[in-house]
């Protein structure tokens, strides 16, 4: 400094001035408004920075130099907040600068679903848990199967039917939106196997005892069968032949048939019919002789099981009887020279129309005649 009066009098004066480097705090970032949780990057700037101090506002820091650094924000609240982003920058000399700049973190809206099951065997009927979190005003699924919805109800179901013969897989999806137009989606897939249905045929419904009966199996879908006749029996076959033994009631016995049928993926489904087994009933007769010479006179004693007609015939052309006494006597002629065999034939039927007979033969020799002169 050179400092002169007015009589052109002077004196001069100096001191050294030290300039520290140049510093600024400067950084750039790309977003200043998103959605919860939000991950912003922040791209450093600064110039002649040697340390950092961030402040990211939500109550976390850093000193990371960067250049490059990430953070997320989570916005717990139903209305936007905006955090101030402040970077003080200082340099070895002691030389500060700082800049603060705004991000503004809309509420979150996060979509989330529980399924159950997560495979089932058709027509499958899913039970689905909305356990959305977040102000969401619209709900948008789609079951993957060419139906949609927008119910936004906690728990609700939706039928799958896969009338394909192979397991198949639907994409679901739920997008979720809150009234700041955030936006989430979650996906979940769900298995479907084919449905199986179980039926099958019988040649009898009803049949007198005892009775064999054929069933055909006409299931569709199905790799394993299980059979109960109901009378105790049971088989795995897929075409079973089973007897029913005699039924000594006075009146039907109804078995209910029933085919469980299942697939390889475990898949079942379930059949029934009645069988009704008629009373057992039998023809049964005893006789003392069945032999002798004519005329030759028998009783027939009865024995017959379970009937409610007779049907008597005597094989030697004499009327037939119907006849339900316990003891019938028939008087047999032989006019011939040999003998004769005649059959003694009983037929018995129940109301249900089941019959049976049996066949006995008589044998009658021809007369003698005592003469003596």
């Amino acid at each position: 400094l050179v400092a002169i009066s007015p009589y052109n009098c002077r004196d001069t004066s100096w001191r050294s001035v030290t300039v520290r480097p140049y510093i600024e705090a400067s950084f750039a970032y790309d977003t200043v408004a998103e959605c919860s949780p939000h991950e912003i990057i922040i791209t450093d700037q600064s110039i002649g920075a040697d340390s950092y101090a961030w402040d990211f506002g939500d109550g976390s820091t850093s000193t990371s130099a960067g250049p490059v650094l990430r953070h997320t924000y989570n916005n717990p609240t139903a209305f936007p907040v905006t955090y101030t982003i402040t970077l003080r920058v200082d340099n070895e000399e002691g030389c500060t600068h700082q800049i603060q700049r705004d991000v503004t973190v809309y509420p979150g809206v996060i979509a989330d679903f529980v399924p159950t099951p997560l495979d089932a065997c058709s027509p499958a009927e899913i039970a689905f848990q909305n356990n959305t979190t977040g102000p969401a005003v619209s709900y948008l699924w789609d079951f993957g199967d060419g139906t949609t919805s927008t119910t936004a109800e906690p728990s609700f179901n939706h039928t799958y039917v896969n009338n394909s013969a192979y397991p198949e897989t639907y994409l679901v999806t739920l997008r979720v939106q809150n009234e700041q137009g955030c936006v989430q989606e979650m996906q979940e897939e769900i298995t479907v196997y084919p449905e199986t249905s179980a039926s099958f045929m019988a040649n009898q419904v009803d049949a007198c005892s005892p009775a064999e009966i054929l069933f055909t199996n006409t299931s569709t879908g199905a790799s394993q069968f299980h059979w109960d006749f109901g009378d105790g029996g049971s088989t795995d076959q897929q075409d079973p032949t089973h007897y029913y033994d005699r039924n000594l009631l006075r009146h039907d016995t109804v078995y209910t048939v029933m085919l469980v049928a299942t697939t390889s993926e475990f898949c079942s489904d379930t059949t029934m019919m009645d069988i009704a087994i008629h009373p057992y009933i039998e023809a049964a007769y005893t006789i003392d002789l069945v032999e002798g010479c004519t005329p030759f006179a028998v009783e027939v004693h009865d024995a017959s099981i379970g009937v409610d007609h007779y049907f008597w015939d005597f094989g030697d052309g004499s009327p037939v009887s119907n006849g339900s006494s316990a003891a019938i006597n028939h008087v047999y002629q032989n006019n011939g020279n040999s003998t004769q065999v005649y059959p003694l034939q009983l037929v018995v039927s129940n109301d249900e129309g089941c019959r049976d007979t049996l066949t006995r033969n008589i044998s009658v020799h021809t007369g003698i005649t005592a003469d003596f002169t």
